[in-house]
């Protein structure tokens, strides 16, 4: 889904127009009770992350220059996890490295949400920094589902927005979802 464009009365109010919002998300469903998936999904320590596919600690020594030094400062969530793991489209190509961050897990009967960022290492300001939910949800005895929802600015203003809406925004939606069969293969190892 995408945002509609700004009014040109609240551009004008504003005194310039500011990024707009751009929407995503994507589920699966697992073939696990929901009690089982959430007690490793809620896990304070974020055990499940250090199973993502080409997940590193961000200390890693074996970082290769993706890495290249620190992560982002000030990018991530208060009291988080935060490590660096390649997000990208489904198929064979390697995504980009991207600072994954996520916050303390919430849990209400049924359901539990772990805020999380992903906010690219490479070429600056030219690819998005992605906020969001992921979020685990009861389907009834031995099934569950998956979800992350979220948003992103196309950077780069009105050329940015027009490049997402040629194409970029596929990618964006392909990247969710390979994370999320990552995260569904790091939680069902757990």
């Amino acid at each position: 889904m995408i945002a509609p464009e700004p009014s040109a009365d609240a551009s004008a109010a504003g005194g310039g127009t500011r990024p707009r919002a751009v929407f995503v998300g994507d589920f699966v469903h697992l073939e696990r009770d929901f009690e089982e998936v959430a007690a490793v999904l809620a896990d304070e320590q974020a055990a499940w992350l250090t199973r993502l596919a080409g997940w590193q600690a961000p200390e890693s020594e074996e970082g290769g220059p993706e890495l290249d030094g620190a992560l982002p400062a000030g990018g991530g969530l208060p009291g988080v996890v935060t490590g660096v793991v390649r997000i990208g489209p489904t198929g064979r190509v390697p995504g980009s490295a991207v600072a994954l961050s996520i916050g303390p897990p919430r849990a209400r009967p049924g359901t539990v949400v772990v805020p999380l960022v992903w906010e690219p290492l490479a070429f600056g300001h030219l690819l998005p920094r992605l906020e969001g939910d992921l979020e685990l949800s009861s389907l009834g005895e031995g099934a569950s589902r998956l979800a992350l929802s979220g948003c992103y600015r196309a950077p780069l203003g009105q050329i940015g927005w027009g490049i997402d809406r040629l194409g970029m925004h596929h990618v964006a939606e392909s990247s969710v979802r390979r994370f999320l069969l990552d995260v569904e293969q790091a939680v069902s190892a757990g």
